[in-house]
């Protein structure tokens, strides 16, 4: 597997997971939707790991 940059066959089947959280309130949160609750856990993922937005290729969140 090969990229112009070079850097998709280096990475190939490589995953780096760097920080990981959850929203600030767990549990029924009605005042708060899904979206929310994902945005506010993918924020502290960032503080947790030390990194910005722009650093991250891709994420996975799971929930109701």
């Amino acid at each position: 597997m090969t990229s112009s940059d070079g850097k998709t066959a280096a990475l190939y089947k490589k995953v780096a997971i760097v920080g990981a959280d959850e929203s600030d309130e767990i549990g029924i949160v009605p005042h708060k939707s899904t979206l929310q609750l994902h945005a506010e856990a993918a924020r502290n993922a960032l503080e947790d790991a030390g990194i910005a937005l722009s650093e991250v290729d891709g994420i996975f969140s799971a929930g109701s």
